[in-house]
């Protein structure tokens, strides 16, 4: 999926309307907003620099995971991707408010999130 956003190829097919919104949405970002990471890895910021891989390729973790979905993240996770990119996911949610920095601007939220998300492995 990197390669079609960096190259501008069209989104792969097959996509459901959900995963055909966050495609658009990446696409968005990857040809509009991505330059701060681009200038942060020619200077200061050792994390953009020895990025090799695809900012938002699957990486297989294996871990115990949580997604919550927040509606003005820099894009909306379809479940379908998530579960790719997260093989043991435990708690999936999309929420009504928050953006990036949602643990700031949505304290309560965020904090009712995180504890229903490990609940389990209480």
């Amino acid at each position: 999926m990197s390669k079609a956003l960096g190259s501008g190829g069209p989104a792969p097919a097959g996509l459901s309307d959900h995963e055909q919104r966050a495609f658009e949405q990446l696409r968005f970002l990857y040809t509009k907003g991505i330059g701060y990471a681009t200038e942060m890895g020619l200077s200061s910021g050792r994390l953009y620099w020895e990025n090799t891989l695809g900012f938002f390729d699957v990486k297989g973790a294996t871990v115990p995971a949580a997604v919550t979905v927040f509606p003005n993240e820099l894009y909306q996770a379809p479940r379908s991707w998530t579960e790719q990119a997260y093989p043991n996911l435990i708690y999936f949610n999309q929420v009504d408010k928050g953006n990036h920095f949602a643990a700031w601007q949505e304290p309560e939220l965020f904090t009712t999130e995180v504890r229903a998300a490990f609940r389990s492995l209480r």
